[in-house]
Formats: C-alpha cells, structure tokens, sequence
C-alpha cells in the first residue's frame, strides 16, 4: 500500500493487510457465556475451520485476541479476555496447528463491537479475533 494511501501507517510490519494498509483481523464467531473462557460446542466448527486454513496456508500465522463485554473490574476482564484467547490457542494446536505460529493477547473491554446496554449486544463483545500476519 504506498503510504499516501495507507489508512493505518502503524501496522506492524509483516502483518497481513487490506487495501487501505489496516491489519486484516478476522472475527471467528465464537461464542462465550458470562465470566467464562469456555468455547461452546457450536463454535467448534469454526475452530476447525480457522485451523485448516493456517495448517492449508503455512506462510500466516495469527495473533488470537480475546474480548470481554464491561461487567466487572478492568483488570478481570482483561484477564478473561487473556484466557479466552488462551484457550482458543489451545483448541487450535489441539487441531495441528504450529504453537510456534499463534500468539495471544487479551484486550478486555476496551474494544466493543456493539452497545454494552443490550444483553444480545453483551453476548456480541464477548469474542475471539484473528489478526493474520504473514510469515
């Protein structure tokens, strides 16, 4: 992307980007329950899904990042959010994907999606994104 045109001139280097220069992060539509980093089964597809495609295309790899909604303390949910992505890793090596090629990063409730007024829009903030970098 030349620079004039680059709409997110701090991606780091070696990510994987769009058309105006931003880090392409993938939403993997998992699913959590309140205050908890268990992935239910009906996401499981997805996992295997996102799996097979790092395991089909070597040169990415991805940064897994795990989001809260904001009931309870910054400092829990930031935790959470860690252990979301914790445990995504985990289903994802457990799927044949190189350990070697996820990293993980919480970012609690700093980032919503949707309104954290609504229960549905809640449920929409408790989530896992990918951040794909190629190799």
């Amino acid at each position: 992307v030349l620079n004039s045109m680059d709409k997110c001139p701090t991606s780091p280097s070696g990510s994987a980007v769009n058309a105006e220069g931003c880090p392409i992060i993938i939403n993997l539509h998992l699913t959590f329950e309140h205050n908890s980093y268990d992935v239910d089964a009906a996401s499981n597809a997805n996992i295997e899904a996102f799996a097979e495609f790092l395991n089909n295309f070597p040169a990415y790899s991805a940064n897994i990042i795990g989001h809260t909604n904001n009931l309870g303390s910054e400092d829990y949910n930031l935790q959470l959010s860690q252990s979301r992505a914790n445990a995504v890793k985990d289903l994802l090596v457990e799927k044949g994907v190189n350990a070697d090629k996820l990293r993980t990063s919480g970012e609690g409730e700093a980032n919503p999606v949707a309104s954290n007024d609504t229960k549905e829009g809640r449920a929409q903030n408790r989530r896992i994104e990918a951040e794909l970098i190629k190799d």
